[in-house]
């Protein structure tokens, strides 16, 4: 009797299974990234509309606390930022609004870029020196087009009466020296990656920073205009 014969039907069969369990599994990643993904646009609009709904209630000295934990991986904007808005809004004849974009990295390779020229032209010898200079660098890019760029798609927006303005710069203050010390010693690449935010947070709150650092948002009026912060 031919033991190849015998073998092949066998082998086929153990071929055919895995094949179908390869593509069960690529399917059930597909699944659960569309599933993922429209869970977190949910998180993003339910979220949008809470904040907006109480914006819209303040009266002018008041405040309020809002904890924002969902979606992760965005971020909160405020517009228009230098008379530019984010297309949602544009096309719904918004003058304001407010905006969970998901973040890309690739949206901002002007700050990469500049990040990465002033490695070529400063030769740091002083973690003191470092530290100083990476701070002035991270406070001086300008972060309104990558952020602008992320929320061009992959965006919701809710409309809101007034001009409001995100800012978490003061994530800086409280936490600039001890990220710097932490990534000063590793890669050149975490340390660009840090500055890029550093710089973006002028601008924009990480829903990944909030959850990090345990904080929540306080969002309050004053001459007309919303400020966004963490507490």
């Amino acid at each position: 009797m031919n033991k190849k014969g015998i073998l092949m039907p066998e082998v086929m069969k153990i071929i055919i299974a895995v094949v179908c369990i390869l593509f069960l599994v690529i399917l059930s990643v597909q699944l659960y990234n569309l599933f993922n993904s429209k869970t977190r646009i949910e998180q993003a609009k339910t979220n949008a509309e809470n904040i907006a709904l109480r914006m819209n209630a303040l009266e002018e000295g008041e405040s309020f606390t809002y904890q924002l934990l969902s979606p992760s991986g965005y971020i909160l904007t405020g517009w228009p930022i230098d008379s530019k808005l984010p297309s949602q809004c544009l096309s719904k004849g918004w003058t304001n609004c407010i905006c969970f974009c998901k973040y890309s990295k690739d949206a901002n390779s002007n700050l990469r870029s500049a990040a990465h020229a002033f490695f070529e032209n400063n030769i740091l010898t002083n973690w003191l020196a470092e530290i100083k200079l990476i701070i002035t660098l991270g406070q001086s890019l300008d972060p309104v087009g990558g952020v602008y760029d992320s929320c061009q798609s992959n965006h919701v927006c809710t409309e809101v009466k007034g001009k409001t303005n995100v800012n978490s710069a003061k994530f800086n203050d409280e936490l600039t020296i001890m990220e710097v010390l932490k990534k000063i010693r590793k890669s050149q690449n975490d340390l660009i990656e840090f500055i890029v935010r550093m710089s973006e947070r002028k601008i924009s709150i990480s829903v990944n920073d909030l959850m990090q650092y345990k904080k929540a948002i306080i969002v309050s009026l004053k001459g007309g205009v919303y400020t966004i912060e963490p507490e």
